[in-house]
């Protein structure tokens, strides 16, 4: 299930659609691999996606292998750099026909990729380690605290816009190692992946949540731009069904844990 080499070997000749497959079109909808939903994600985020026992599993897998059921094929789960899922550059290869990758919904991503409907409301953690006392990013930055981001998230997105130069990291993992490490004595991150950080008794014996930040942010499916309004459809869909017949719910329980009402809720997004 997981293709991380052939996707790297791939990203520097998306634009040719490096190693396609032929598709097939399943109840008007365009695939990009015969008999395939293919699903390109940015590993590990937990608990949205991430490896376990050599399949990835997590809520937004759970979420579109719903749509594939509804298409009646199965789904493929492909794994690239983040920069390349959020700029739509893997959909306008023919790499996948969705993202799922916990992708919050931002003006300048709405430029190069159609969203679904919102399946998920985010805020952002400040995560320091016990002890460490911070009021908000202004105190951050006016100590001059090390901060560590995912780069191109939107995390990094807020944290700049404090006026902090934040150290970027690729993945979650290496922004976790950089805090243990001492490399950065901040993280700014979203806080589902916080708290199943912080489940682990190893970190929540050293590290904590300092505070939020306010910017909600709405977790969105990405399609191709402009092409796959069936698809986009579909999407849409499967998300208003699972919440009104309790399947939201039951995955969101599974992975994540107590959902808000709002979150439960047909309304919700």
């Amino acid at each position: 299930m997981l293709r991380r080499l052939s996707a790297l070997l791939c990203a520097g000749v998306l634009a040719a659609g490096c190693g396609s497959a032929r598709g097939e079109v399943v109840a008007g909808v365009p695939l990009v691999a015969a008999g395939r939903l293919t699903t390109c994600t940015n590993l590990p985020y937990p608990p949205f996606e991430y490896e376990k026992d050599r399949r990835v599993v997590g809520f937004d897998i759970d979420m579109t292998g719903l749509v594939a059921k509804r298409l009646g094929v199965r789904q493929r789960v492909v794994d690239f750099p983040f920069e390349v899922l959020k700029t739509g550059t893997v959909l306008n290869a023919e790499r996948c026909d969705i993202v799922a990758a916990a992708l919050a919904v931002t003006r300048d991503r709405e430029r190069y990729v159609d969203f679904s409907a919102p399946y998920f409301r985010a805020v952002l953690c400040v995560v320091v380690r016990r002890g460490t006392r911070v009021n908000s990013l202004a105190d951050v930055r006016h100590r001059r605290l090390r901060v560590g981001v995912q780069s191109g998230t939107t995390g990094a997105d807020h944290t700049l816009a404090a006026g902090i130069d934040p150290r970027s990291y690729a993945t979650v993992d290496g922004q976790l190692d950089a805090l243990r490490s001492g490399q950065v004595e901040v993280l700014v991150q979203d806080c589902p992946a916080v708290s199943t950080w912080l489940k682990d008794p190893r970190h929540a014996t050293a590290f904590t949540t300092a505070l939020t930040v306010d910017a909600e942010q709405d977790y969105a499916f990405a399609v191709r731009q402009g092409e796959h309004p069936g698809l986009r459809r579909l999407v849409d869909e499967v998300i208003a069904t699972a919440r009104r017949d309790g399947t939201y719910e039951r995955l969101y329980r599974k992975w994540i844990g107590v959902p808000p009402v709002r979150a439960a809720s047909p309304e919700a997004g």
